[in-house]
């Protein structure tokens, strides 16, 4: 499970760690599913075989970030989504996923 600190201070509390981490388990399976379904068998084994910390990552360095947060609308709740936005936004202004580490 994610724990995210960053310079001895608490970016996100519990809740939003525990919320996050499932939404990345679950939005991590979706999209292996797809994958498959368009007979990408290679990248449905790569995204089985993140952690949810590397999947997070992927959506932090992604310079198409927005993109795949609004497509994601399409599949997840509304407020699914705008707190995820938040939750990144967060992470990314304190760049604390800098050299692939959290902590």
């Amino acid at each position: 499970m994610l724990a995210i600190h960053f310079s001895r201070r608490i970016l996100l509390e519990k809740e939003d760690c525990e919320w996050l981490n499932k939404w990345l388990v679950t939005n991590k399976e979706k999209e292996a599913e797809e994958a498959e379904k368009r007979k990408n068998k290679n990248r449905a084994n790569e995204l089985r075989q993140m952690s949810p910390e590397e999947y997070l990552f992927g959506y932090l360095s992604d310079a198409e970030f927005e993109k795949r947060i609004n497509q994601s609308r399409e599949a997840n709740k509304p407020e699914d989504v705008e707190r995820l936005t938040s939750l990144l936004v967060k992470l990314r202004q304190e760049k604390a996923w800098v050299n692939g580490t959290l902590l």
